[in-house]
């Protein structure tokens, strides 16, 4: 089962590596438009204006250079943007939940304690349908 785990996430890892190669390739800022094609070319679709939203709460008005400005967001939020993005869609996470972890807000062990919450509930659903699972008491007792 880890191994599993571990072999989807180098996948998604994989999937998400977007890094230029010159140095000025990594200082890139795009625009909305720009981001929803970088998405695309990592299995995230989306448009712009969802884009523009995530972008504004997970980073404010660090993505415009005044209030009627576009927004242009670089590649250290791009990277931030489509992790976000992949919580949000293979995970339920809520964009709000990490805005918040972001801004420091919500802490990494509020984060954990809702995996972990969600881990003990797939055990008692589990333990309800007689499927064993590593916690389940029909697993300890083999």
């Amino acid at each position: 089962m880890n191994e599993e785990i571990s072999e989807e996430l180098e996948e998604i890892a994989n999937r998400l590596t977007s890094h230029r190669g010159s140095v000025e390739e990594q200082n890139y800022s795009g625009s909305t438009g720009d981001v929803v094609s970088r998405l695309e070319k990592i299995g995230i679709h989306t448009h712009k204006a969802k884009v523009a939203e995530v972008a504004d709460l997970l980073f404010g008005d660090d993505v415009r250079s005044r209030p009627s400005a576009h927004r242009r967001i670089d590649d250290r939020q791009f990277e931030i943007l489509a992790r976000a993005f992949l919580l949000y869609v293979n995970f339920s996470y809520e964009f709000e939940e990490l805005a918040g972890f972001i801004k420091g807000k919500t802490s990494y062990d509020d984060i954990l304690f809702r995996l972990k919450a969600g881990l003990v509930l797939i055990d008692e659903i589990g333990e309800h349908s007689g499927v064993p699972t590593p916690l389940s008491p029909a697993a300890k007792t083999n």
